[in-house]
């Protein structure tokens, strides 16, 4: 028997129940059992180049996310040196780690919006970092930086959740590892992440969507970056890049 493929164009867009696999417990095991290994990946002196969900395995797109991560902090931390971030669908606080690594004197306050089970880890993976379940309770306060990374795409109403992103980003908004295409309509595909239990729908967004609907909430593009070529789906009605955007609220 074949395997299903990674990624599978949904021609009929967005499936009902589609987000259920996130609260599967063998993903926050999953999860935690490679944290071990990009805590290992930290620190060592050689190139950050992996992604936190694969962190044996060496990918540009990993030095991506790092080096860009470490440019939006750098204009972050010019207006707040102790810096209040949020970081929606932030995993086990990986962001912490990253941060660490990359300005060891950075004082950080993260909180990390997750669903209950990766949070239950994270609290025991991450000290120091705030972990939130409810999105409610996470808007609630401001923040130096909001973020959402390989996250926004994952939820239906992706919308809604960047309106509450812009709206608490006091000034900075990063949204990145965001699957973008320049030549098509926004569409939906279904990933399975090799040997995961889990799969779940994403968008893949029309570029100048996602800007305009961005623009929408009061913020203006600061900088946009190129972090990854994104897999082909057979079907899909155009190839994707993952891309990121810096994005700020004016004063």
């Amino acid at each position: 028997m074949s395997e299903l493929p990674v990624y599978e164009y949904l021609p009929g867009g967005w499936p009902p129940h589609g987000e259920q696999s996130w609260e599967h417990g063998a993903l926050a095991a999953e999860m935690a059992a490679k944290f071990t290994a990009f805590r290992r990946m930290l620190k060592r002196k050689g190139p950050l180049n992996a992604y936190p969900g694969s962190p044996d395995q060496a990918r540009v797109g990993g030095h991506n996310v790092a080096m860009t991560l470490g440019y939006v902090l750098a204009r972050a931390m010019r207006d707040a040196p102790h810096l209040r971030v949020l970081d929606w669908g932030g995993s086990l606080g990986h962001t912490a780690l990253l941060a660490g690594a990359l300005y060891p004197d950075l004082k950080i306050d993260l909180t990390v919006k997750e669903v209950a089970a990766i949070c239950d880890f994270g609290r025991m993976a991450t000290h120091g970092v705030r972990y939130e379940t409810d999105d409610a309770a996470c808007f609630a306060r401001e923040y130096d930086l909001a973020m959402a990374s390989g996250s926004l795409h994952c939820v239906e109403d992706w919308r809604s959740i960047l309106a509450q992103l812009a709206r608490v980003a006091k000034p900075w908004l990063y949204i990145t590892r965001l699957p973008v295409t320049h030549d098509a309509p926004s569409y939906v595909l279904i990933q399975r992440p090799p040997g995961s239990p889990i799969s779940y729908p994403c968008w893949v967004l029309n570029r100048d969507e996602f800007l305009d609907a961005a623009a929408a909430t009061g913020v203006v593009l600061e900088r946009e970056f190129v972090v990854d070529l994104a897999a082909d789906a057979q079907g899909a009605p155009a190839p994707a890049l993952i891309n990121g955007f810096l994005l700020r609220a004016p004063n």
